[in-house]
């Protein structure tokens, strides 16, 4: 080793970073662990022959990838959660011998997926949470000797797999938490060569097993957090190669047992927060390759758990059954974590709030567990896609107090079934389909206090339904474009009002001032 690349590697090594050897006199640099605040402004040049470089967490990557000294050699670049510019795309897009990227967790959009595409030497690329959607995806096409592509957590659709029909090369797909579904996978049956497909918590349904038919090299299946039952999964004796299967926190028992034992190479099989129960094990007693199994948080007993490890020394189980109860709430709370529902509990152990985002599983996995939470104080989603039959499980919540389905998506009638939440005081329906005519269950709430209506198609006859609402202190109808003067006589029958917000609204000073003299008690905002 040379004394500049020494003297460089020394000057790294002492801010925190690793290095290793490297094939050919090369070396890999990772700088994810580098103390940034004790890093001076000018930091030695990085010696030549850098095979692999770890930029994750990195502020300044635009600085380092700068350097020409290994834009030749480089071949693995990581940059997670890194701060992503224009220039640092341009820098990174020169790369021309580089095989590995990992940008997960980036600013990474359509546009800056563009300058990414002569990276033709391409054969992992993972972009995972980031902000590339159908659009952006179709830069993949230039990469055509990739083999795995990491699009986990992506606003991806159909319209956005056609992009990746051309890439026979690949061998393994992330598609985790995308709104994909099963006839979406149409656009992948040339990927004949495909060994790992990961389809956890998306719109993929035990219906869709049919068209992974395509796939018989597939070894690892990922499935979990969707909807695929018992008689659902003969479609996956036909892959004889399948080695690993994640079935966890799908609505699966015992019967499935039956058919996964037929599995002729299955290795480690993971069905936590299922309802799968000692006689499942039992069934799996004939599966002689079976080296890994997880059952956590299922209704396994640690009698079953034993049984199966005496006929079975050499396989490896993962089991919570000595630590929790075999109860239906307790398997609901972890079929809603498991589908990335956030829970608050009570001292006493009890679930009181929920909160659901668009990081979470499609609601038509999930929603109905919440069913099983009578003491449910809390509920808010954001950005979710709910159907009325969803909707319906709320009329059981009877200690609900807040909810909130802020940017939801849903038919308006369907929130006459908030009727009978006769404790429902805190409701914001800002960015939804609400419409005037749903507003007349609302006004009908015997202990709403506080409502929001921002961004909403309401109008001055939705807004006279809610006058009833005996109880109604603050009410925000911000940016509502129909809300105008007419909505003014409406509005001065709300006698209880201490707060208002009709900013962004079609009211007028001279309606503004008309209700503040009709409203001497309530702060208004406009």
């Amino acid at each position: 080793m040379n004394e500049f690349k020494k003297a460089s590697l020394d000057f790294w090594t002492s801010l925190g970073a690793t290095w290793e050897k490297r094939e050919q006199d090369g070396y890999a640099l990772d700088l994810s662990a580098v103390r940034w605040d004790q890093s001076p402004e000018d930091f030695p040049a990085l010696p030549e022959n850098l095979q692999e470089l770890d930029l994750t967490n990195c502020p300044c990557g635009s600085k380092i990838l700068a350097q020409p000294e290994f834009q030749e050699t480089l071949l693995k670049l990581k940059c997670q959660n890194c701060d992503i510019d224009f220039d640092t795309l341009e820098l990174i897009g020169q790369l021309r011998s580089l095989q590995e990227l990992d940008l997960s967790g980036t600013s990474l959009d359509d546009i800056g997926m563009e300058k990414l595409s002569k990276l033709e030497q391409l054969r992992t690329f993972a972009i995972a949470k980031t902000r590339v959607t159908d659009n952006g995806l179709r830069y993949v096409k230039a990469f055509r000797f990739l083999k795995s592509i990491d699009l986990n957590q992506n606003k991806l659709s159909e319209a956005g797999l056609c992009h990746l029909e051309g890439l026979v090369s690949l061998r393994e797909v992330n598609l985790r938490r995308s709104s994909v579904n099963g006839a979406a996978l149409k656009w992948l049956q040339r990927l004949v060569l495909l060994e790992k497909l990961d389809l956890r918590n998306t719109n993929f349904t035990h219906h869709g097993l049919s068209f992974l038919t395509y796939f018989r090299r597939l070894r690892s299946l990922k499935l979990g957090g969707n909807r695929i039952e018992d008689d659902g999964l003969f479609p996956l004796l036909q892959f004889p190669r399948l080695e690993s299967l994640d079935l966890s926190g799908t609505p699966i028992s015992d019967q499935a047992m039956k058919t996964l034992a037929q599995l002729p190479r299955l290795k480690r099989l993971y069905v936590p927060g299922t309802a799968v129960s000692d006689e499942g094990l039992q069934l799996l007693t004939s599966v002689s390759t079976l080296i890994a199994l997880d059952v956590r948080k299922t209704a396994v007993t640690p009698s079953g758990v034993q049984q199966l490890e005496q006929h079975s020394p050499g396989l490896k189980i993962k089991s919570d059954a000595a630590d929790l109860p075999s109860s239906h709430v307790i398997r609901s709370r972890d079929v809603l974590q498991m589908h990335g529902c956030h829970l608050t509990l009570s001292r006493s152990g009890d679930v009181i709030a929920c909160q659901a985002g668009e990081d979470a599983s499609p609601p038509i996995h999930w929603f109905s567990a919440l069913e099983s939470f009578s003491s449910l104080k809390s509920l808010e989603l954001n950005r979710l896609a709910l159907d009325g039959e969803q909707l319906q499980f709320l009329k059981n919540m009877s200690q609900l107090q807040s909810l909130a389905l802020k940017q939801c998506t849903f038919p308006p009638e369907a929130l006459s079934v908030l009727k009978s939440l006769n404790r429902l005081a805190w409701l914001d329906l800002r960015d939804t389909p609400v419409s005037d005519e749903s507003l007349q269950a609302l006004g009908e709430l015997p202990s709403l206090s506080n409502l929001c209506l921002s961004r909403t198609g309401v109008t001055a006859t939705g807004l006279e339904s809610l006058s009833s609402a005996p109880l109604l202190r603050d009410l925000v109808i911000k940016e509502c474009g129909q809300i105008g003067d007419p909505a003014v006589l409406a509005l001065e029958k709300f006698k209880n009002l201490k707060h208002l917000d009709i900013r962004g609204t079609n009211i007028t000073e001279q309606g503004f001032c008309v209700l503040t003299q009709d409203l001497p008690s309530c702060k208004i905002r406009h």
